[in-house]
């Protein structure tokens, strides 16, 4: 499958690299930035930064870049097509959960909302019935 460059910006659109970092790094938060031991050299002071504002990063200390398809190329020694594959099935099984949340928050709503309809029905016949 040829990977193009519109189908690459849809995939990294919709992959959020703090999460995707997160997920694989300890991150903390430092101004409006994620920082983490750099996994692509050894160091005992954070100087790998990720930026959620650019969905970049890098690390002061050996120069590694990218985004979350370089990310994962390094990672986990993929070649580009395996790493935007990789992120498309990702953001394919997250959009499967988000749709499944959905679809459970949509059912509890007409559930709740029969229970108000008939709490409702119930209140008007008891004032009815029982105010003279």
């Amino acid at each position: 499958m040829k990977i193009t460059k519109v189908f690459k910006s849809e995939v990294l659109a919709s992959t959020d690299l703090v999460e995707l970092v997160g997920e694989r790094l300890d991150l903390f938060s430092e101004g409006s930035s994620y920082k983490a031991l750099c996994p692509f050299h050894d160091e005992k002071t954070p100087s790998f930064d990720v930026s959620p504002e650019r969905q970049t990063y890098k690390c002061f200390g050996c120069g590694e870049q990218g985004d979350a398809t370089e990310f994962v190329r390094k990672m986990d020694d993929l070649d580009f097509r395996e790493a935007v594959e990789y992120l498309a099935k990702r953001v394919e099984s997250e959009e499967r959960v988000s749709d499944r949340k959905s679809t459970r928050l949509n059912s509890s709503h007409v559930v709740l909302s029969y229970a108000v309809f008939c709490l409702k029905k119930k209140t008007v016949y008891i004032i009815t019935h029982t105010l003279p």
